[in-house]
């Protein structure tokens, strides 16, 4: 029984000892409360100065909606057209949901083409990849190598070099990470909306627009390539049907010409406008159905045609975010207050560890 007396008692003692070291630290805490107001407004005056060294950031957003890889038949026009070998179905699965177009904006390849294009920047036209260099000063940034610091970007492939390649492909993975997002605001709707913030407001708009205007043109392309071939090969053959009928008809009126009045006892005059006839039907027929099938492949074509509906476009002013010197300020003195506390509360334990 006294031991348990005396394990409570032991209890009690520890806690009230808990209890009286932070009311001391507290105390301390206070007592030294002109030293947290001091640090805190110094990291205040920090904090304000370093708000005046970062760039306000502008963002361009774009939203759309994209249709996606919808066979809808064409009925008994389809029906007809497949016994001729032109299929309805251009059988390519690359954007067959919205996350592969997601994927494919942020690709290298977009990208590389987008800052190969010419936008307008101060009424002067210019590539987006020597925006972006002179944007972020890389020239200074890489100001230990002459070949970096007089880098000229070639629109014209053949022209670039190695070197030229290398810096483009370090620009398309830094705009990736840290400029560039596509995204599903609701993954049960489709609407895709694309953001791209830069600290140049021109930029960033040019951008975001020139990019997705290369990746529906792609889009639009690898959708009905094979509608767009069919139509092609059709129109090819129409045409050179057309030439022939046109041929066998000026040559049925020579033999006509050459012969105005037959001798009806001499039959083999007539043979060469005979000859000339038959051409003219079998083109005629031939003609006939190749313009059928022409028609039929347009509307295949136009029934695959996707639909990119933009919703919203960046118009200027874009949004504007930047660290402010209000928020410098708050920021700084929570920092200070917090680090100074710290501080002392390091110092309170070391004290009473060697005391």
């Amino acid at each position: 029984m006294s031991e348990e007396k005396v394990t409570i008692e032991q209890h009690q003692i520890s806690l009230k000892e808990v209890v009286q070291t932070i009311h001391e630290w507290w105390k301390y805490l206070f007592l030294k409360k002109s030293f947290v107001l001091y640090f805190s407004l110094l990291f205040s005056i920090i904090g304000l100065t370093v708000s005046f060294f970062f760039h306000p950031k502008f963002t361009a957003r774009t939203s759309f909606v994209l249709e996606g890889n919808k066979k809808s038949g064409l009925g008994e026009y389809a029906s007809f057209a497949s016994r001729f070998g032109f299929s309805s179905s251009n059988g390519n699965g690359l954007f067959q949901d919205d996350y592969n177009m997601m994927t494919f904006l942020q690709s290298q390849t977009m990208m590389m083409k987008t800052l190969y294009s010419k936008a307008l920047f101060d009424n002067k036209e210019e590539l987006l990849a020597k925006r972006y260099f002179d944007v972020y000063a890389f020239n200074k940034e890489w100001s230990s190598d002459s070949r970096l610091t007089s880098l000229v970007f070639h629109e014209n492939q053949s022209e670039r070099s190695l070197i030229e390649d290398s810096v483009i492909i370090y620009f398309c993975k830094k705009i990736a990470e840290k400029h560039l997002s596509v995204y599903k605001p609701d993954k049960e709707e489709a609407v895709i909306e694309m953001t791209m913030t830069t600290i140049d407001e021109a930029f960033s708009k040019s951008f975001n627009e020139i990019l997705l205007d290369n990746a529906i043109r792609f889009y639009i392309d690898m959708q009905t390539k094979h509608s767009t071939e069919n139509v092609m090969i059709l129109q090819h053959q129409v045409d050179s049907v057309r030439g022939l009928l046109n041929g066998a008809l000026v040559g049925m009126a020579v033999s006509s010409d050459a012969n105005p009045n037959i001798n009806p006892a001499l039959q083999r005059l007539r043979v060469p406008s005979q000859k000339r006839l038959v051409d003219v039907e079998m083109n005629k027929a031939i003609l006939e159905e190749l313009v059928k099938n022409l028609e039929i492949a347009r509307i295949s074509l136009r029934k695959e045609m996707p639909l990119v509906q933009v919703i919203d476009k960046p118009i200027l002013p874009l949004e504007k975010t930047r660290f402010s010197k209000l928020m410098g300020i708050g920021s700084g003195f929570l920092i200070g207050g917090l680090f100074s506390l710290f501080l002392l509360s390091i110092n309170y334990a070391y004290k009473r560890l060697m005391s």
